[in-house]
């Protein structure tokens, strides 16, 4: 994600994915803690993992989105060994900076503005619920709406 100098929210960084019906959708990026990591550590791997070496990011301070499903960038598992252990088996908010190239499963990333997310059915089904949540957290909750129209 990204914000303005006032801390307004507004882009959120999507990756194109082949979905599980074959059709080419935008998701969030997402992955698991490992026991060996801190939730700081996972994120970084996560995102290298999936927008290449150059990629870093930092979760959003204040952490601006409760837990929530099982999908974006920065889920994990608790345990571990740093006071930078945080649980959560939800998304979390992510700052993302760096030289990004898509690679594995993610065939592209784009910025989107919030205003001008991709329609719905171009949203992978397990992101949408998780985006809308998110953007009304974010104090967007006409753009909430419109994620859960269907």
């Amino acid at each position: 994600m990204r914000r303005d100098g006032t801390g307004r929210l507004v882009a959120i960084g999507l990756i194109e994915i082949v979905d599980s019906d074959g059709a080419e959708r935008w998701t969030t990026i997402s992955g698991a803690q490992r026991p060996d990591e801190t939730f700081s550590e996972a994120i970084e791997r996560c995102l290298t993992e999936t927008l290449g070496p150059d990629a870093r990011g930092q979760l959003s301070k204040p952490p601006q989105i409760r837990p929530i499903g099982r999908h974006p960038v920065g889920q994990g598992v608790a345990a571990g060994r740093s006071s930078d252990r945080t649980e959560s088996d939800g998304p979390s908010a992510v700052e993302i900076e760096g030289r990004l190239a898509p690679q594995g499963a993610a065939q592209r990333f784009t910025w989107f503005l919030v205003t001008a997310l991709p329609a719905q059915r171009q949203i992978a089904t397990a992101t949408r619920s998780v985006l809308a949540d998110f953007l009304e957290a974010q104090g967007e909750p006409g753009l909430a709406g419109r994620l859960r129209l269907f």
